[in-house]
């Protein structure tokens, strides 16, 4: 059995994903968690371009806030075209919006859409360079 943390060259960060660096409210766990105003806890969010700008493979389940998290790493992805596995399934937008912004930082990349559950949930957009 091998643990995340026995993976190298596998690099943990404290924080929050996002367009900027800034904190947020957050509220729950789980697939129940979210950003809101009177969250439970205050997290300290940064940027993929700041935190992993030499990050080669990308997954993004952020319970919506997956476009946030693309806005902040654009540096990344036309620098370096990291695989990108992005949830897109929390808001009726998510496939065109997330695909609009990826494609605007590298219209080389390849996508594919791949559905994991028989309920509505669980669909992923994957972008490879060709």
């Amino acid at each position: 059995k091998i643990a995340l943390g026995d993976l190298e060259p596998t690099i943990f960060h404290g924080v929050g994903l996002s367009d900027e660096k800034s904190h947020v409210r957050f509220s729950g766990s789980g697939s129940s968690s979210s950003i809101t105003v009177d969250g439970e806890q205050l997290i300290g969010l940064s940027t993929i371009d700041v935190e992993a700008p030499d990050a080669t493979f990308i997954k993004l389940d952020l319970e919506g806030w997956e476009k946030k998290a693309l806005l902040g790493a654009q540096q990344t992805i036309r620098e370096h075209a990291p695989v990108l596995a992005v949830g897109a399934y929390h808001h009726p937008r998510d496939f065109l919006d997330i695909f609009d912004v990826v494609k605007n930082y590298r219209e080389d990349y390849q996508v594919r859409l791949r559905h994991y559950t028989e309920s509505w949930t669980e669909t992923v957009l994957y972008f490879t360079k060709r």
